[in-house]
């Protein structure tokens, strides 16, 4: 059987997996996006301020799942953990 080929990074969410976590390492809200960083496994995931809650900051515990996006995985459905 021909192995099947993977594209892009990172995991991806069928949307019957447990969130991930990880903390937001950068976020600019004067250009509305970030990135978090995967606690399991290192990744970098980029997420636009409309996938995350009002209040979200740098160094915050998250919760998240991933989605394809144009350029890779991105973070949505964002939820904060710890401040």
């Amino acid at each position: 059987m021909p192995r099947r080929r993977t594209w892009g990074r990172g995991r991806r969410s069928t949307g019957a997996e447990e969130p991930l976590s990880g903390r937001v390492e950068y976020f600019t809200s004067s250009k509305g996006y970030g990135f978090i960083k995967d606690a399991s496994d290192g990744e970098k995931y980029f997420f636009h301020v409309t996938n995350a809650p009002a209040g979200i900051a740098e160094g915050d515990r998250v919760a998240f799942e991933l989605e394809r996006g144009t350029r890779g995985m991105n973070a949505v459905r964002i939820a904060i953990i710890d401040k």
